[in-house]
């Protein structure tokens, strides 16, 4: 590919990536429109998305997350995602066999934890607080409450 190309494909992938030009007015719509802004760590996730919403601040993206016009999650791989709210049922419907096959994977490893016990707090997570669902864990003897499990025995 000559430099002339390679000007061209970068303009495109700039512009692809809503950085060279943004017509998004809120971090709402430039995670929508992305699907997903992916990260290591937080700090990282908001810096991505403030690239791409001229004029915003920390405040800016941290006001869009407490007004839940952005979700943190960790839906497609385990690492920090913003996704839309209108993104991630349909996401987690999706993923939710691949999550739920890691997750007991890595309980196995480190702990214990069956996949039973997964699907349980998965079910309740989607409609108690997390509270309600350790209560419910505990006084229904989920295998979560056994000797030697890695999670919290309270909330």
């Amino acid at each position: 590919m000559n430099v002339k190309n390679n000007a061209s494909l970068l303009r495109m992938r700039l512009h692809g990536q809503l950085i060279s030009q943004t017509p998004l007015h809120s971090a709402g719509d430039v995670v929508h429109t992305m699907l997903a802004i992916q990260a290591q760590d937080y700090a990282g996730a908001k810096w991505s998305i403030g690239l791409r919403l001229p004029g915003a601040t920390d405040e800016t993206i941290e006001n869009a997350i407490a007004e839940k016009q952005i979700v943190r999650s960790w839906v497609l791989r385990n690492t920090l995602h913003f996704v839309s709210p209108k993104d991630l049922r349909w996401m987690l419907t999706l993923l939710k066999d691949r999550l739920l096959h890691a997750a007991t994977q890595n309980a196995a490893r480190n702990g214990g934890v069956d996949e039973k016990c997964y699907g349980a707090l998965i079910t309740l997570s989607s409609r108690r607080s997390k509270a309600e669902i350790f209560l419910h864990a505990k006084s229904s003897r989920m295998c979560c409450f056994r000797k030697n499990c890695p999670l919290p025995k309270t909330a």
